[in-house]
């Protein structure tokens, strides 16, 4: 029941840019304007993020899933290759975990792990508990603070950005109200998603 926004330029084979937590999709405004002379690009915003609507409900990466197959059969979309950023690869995961890769040309995994957190038996975690609970405590006590530090963790030299891409990242960001925030921070850092990519028959880049 929620309604979705999206953008797509120019014709030919579609890439589907799906943004991570807490972000959107004016994050691929430059591959947007790159690839529409020769492709289809399209950037989706999900449920709670960037333009969307922010329902209370439905913040799991299960439903942001089954909110991208709506969309995929809204818009009669077939072999579609996914470019998966962050979060957005987890829910092309779930993805193909709830309905398979008939519909899929190719998948794009962008700096995300198949499991984030400290289980036992994950050796490439990158969050344990005491991590997960000052995450949350910043979503609900000052969140302006989470934006400003995931908009420094997600680029490899923070200090060399233009001005301009600093005010477009921290801008998508504060688009995601504290309680999505709290709600999807959660469930993304507890999925493990090893078992799926084990499994998948689909051409992958990461």
């Amino acid at each position: 029941g929620a309604e979705l926004w999206y953008e797509e330029r120019g014709e030919g084979t579609p890439i589907l840019f799906l943004h991570g937590m807490m972000a959107g999709s004016r994050f691929f405004i430059k591959q947007l304007n790159f690839l529409e002379g020769n492709y289809r690009p399209i950037a989706l915003d999900f449920r709670g993020h960037g333009r969307s609507a922010k329902p209370e409900a439905g913040h799991l990466l299960p439903q942001y899933a089954r909110d991208l197959e709506a969309f995929l059969e809204v818009q009669s979309l077939d072999e579609i290759i996914i470019v998966g950023h962050s979060m957005g690869a987890s829910v092309a995961w779930d993805f193909v975990k709830q309905f398979g890769t008939d519909q899929l040309g190719g998948l794009v995994v962008v700096d995300q792990p198949a499991a984030e957190f400290a289980w036992e038996d994950n050796e490439h975690a990158d969050t344990d508990l005491d991590g997960l609970k000052q995450l949350m405590e910043m979503a609900q006590t000052d969140h302006e603070s989470l934006n400003e530090l995931a908009s420094e963790a997600i680029f490899k030299e923070p200090s060399s950005l233009s001005e301009e891409i600093r005010r477009l990242v921290y801008d998508e960001f504060s688009r995601c109200p504290p309680p999505v925030k709290s709600a999807i921070i959660f469930d993304q850092i507890m999925r493990d998603y090893r078992s799926v990519l084990k499994e998948l028959d689909l051409d992958t880049q990461v």
